[in-house]
């Protein structure tokens, strides 16, 4: 919507969110990663990040799956660095 500091704010919590995402999915509590993909599905939804959507809901379903946790930890990783460089972009830097 035009918002800039709210583009910020809701792209550096996602960002934390796949951060904070990343420590779960190295645990092998199922409960867990069930909690974890669950919200990393409807968060990467609604920003876009469709991909990372899709591999959260198919780990969800299989949360024991050594291949979807490898696959959906490489995807945050790559939607971090896209929102990084995003954010990067949509801050304006200061006059020296």
């Amino acid at each position: 919507m035009g918002d800039l500091e709210l583009r910020k704010e809701v792209v550096g919590m996602f960002i934390e969110q796949l951060e904070s995402s990343r420590k779960v999915l190295g645990s092998t509590d199922l409960d867990e990663i069930l909690r974890v993909a669950h919200t990393l599905r409807g968060a990467a939804a609604g920003l876009g990040a469709f991909a990372l959507a899709e591999c959260a809901a198919r780990l969800e379903r299989a949360p024991s799956e050594p291949a979807l946790v490898e696959q959906l930890l490489s995807l945050i990783d790559e939607v971090r660095n896209f929102a990084v460089s995003e954010l990067e972009v949509t801050t304006p830097t200061q006059p020296r």
